[in-house]
């Protein structure tokens, strides 16, 4: 939050181009870092899909370029992509992170070195042997394909079965491939495994077409944000360079920031200061911020709140108790912010 933060404020003030292509290539950097932190603090739980239109192929290419890179020298990464690929209707965090899971088990399965290939498809139907685990309809299929040690029948059999491994004690959970297997039956497809001892292995996960357009991430960035009109708005969280960042972004965006690192800071403002909103985050020591918010409210009914955080499972938890406030996820950019206040303010002044 704080990198992501501080970057989009160096954007806005400088003009030298060369200036400008340093920040996107470490912006590029730190978005790419904040996806993966929300990897490693979803992995292994079961997840609240967010499924939308993605573009299998561009994600599969991004997949194999970070996997060309992390994977070592004696194994090498190629893509067979379909041309006119249709969009498939999934999560794409999560797809990625079953992508990179089974990366790494074909990695495991090919000591000496191979050849991995990540190969994308389009089914005008459902194929025979899967016509009862899934619905008629058109279907999206992305395989990795190893050439590794293969799996024998009795092995293969148990694949996709919870806590089944056959790496030594320490070595693997037996999670990886049901992994799979749940996230795609989740996303109301499916998967299927191919193997021969000697002759490596072939997962495809098979997801539903999707009929809407791609909206892509820069599309999203396009509308500047609004400009706000000097409201009063309160900061609250217990990370000092957070807070500053998030303190610098509200003023960038024309409102009055206050910021606060505790309740008693947020309730001393408060004594002495009406405030128009209150931006909290939620993990804090002691008293968390979700109680924070719920004391300023007291203090002073119809506040609006917006609470933010990075992890998942808080947001998720948080979303069951809150009365009438707003979730933001960080790390978040001016525009959302901006967005989650503009719309805040609104509701306030339309009740």
């Amino acid at each position: 939050m704080a990198i992501i933060g501080n970057l989009e404020l160096i954007a806005r003030r400088v003009e030298d181009e060369r200036i400008q292509r340093y920040v996107r290539n470490a912006m590029h950097g730190a978005q790419r870092g904040a996806k993966l932190v929300g990897q490693l603090l979803t992995f292994s739980r079961k997840q609240r899909l967010a499924p939308e239109p993605v573009d299998v192929n561009q994600l599969v290419c991004t997949v194999a370029e970070m996997l060309s890179r992390t994977l070592g020298a004696s194994i090498r990464v190629d893509v067979v992509t379909q041309r006119d690929l249709w969009p498939a209707l999934v999560d794409a965090t999560q797809l990625e992170l079953m992508l990179l899971n089974l990366a790494i088990n074909a990695r495991d399965a090919m000591p000496e070195g191979g050849l991995l290939t990540i190969e994308t498809n389009i089914l005008h139907s459902v194929p025979e042997d899967l016509q009862t685990e899934l619905k008629r309809g058109e279907y999206v299929s992305i395989a990795v394909k190893d050439t590794g040690t293969g799996m024998p029948p009795e092995v293969l059999a148990r694949a996709f079965d919870p806590f089944f491994t056959t790496k030594e004690p320490g070595k693997g959970t037996g999670l990886g491939l049901s992994q799979v297997y749940g996230f795609a039956r989740q996303s109301s497809g499916t998967a299927k495994i191919e193997s021969q001892v000697g002759r490596g292995t072939v997962v495809r996960i098979l997801l539903p077409r999707s009929t809407d357009v791609v909206v892509r991430g820069e599309d999203r960035q396009l509308s500047p944000p609004s400009v706000g009109a000097r409201e009063h708005i309160l900061v609250v969280d217990d990370d000092a360079s957070v807070l500053e960042t998030t303190r610098s972004m509200l003023d960038d965006l024309g409102y009055q920031a206050i910021a606060a690192d505790n309740l008693d800071a947020a309730l001393a403002t408060l004594s002495h200061q009406a405030i128009d909103l209150a931006i909290i985050d939620l993990a804090m020591p002691g008293v968390s911020g979700l109680d924070v918010g719920l004391e300023l409210q007291r203090q002073q009914p119809g506040l609006p709140v917006v609470y933010c955080s990075g992890y998942p499972d808080l947001i998720e938890e948080t979303g069951k108790r809150m009365n009438g406030s707003v979730l933001l996820s960080k790390p978040f950019s001016s525009r959302e912010l901006s967005a989650k206040i503009e719309a805040m303010l609104h509701t306030k002044a339309s009740q």
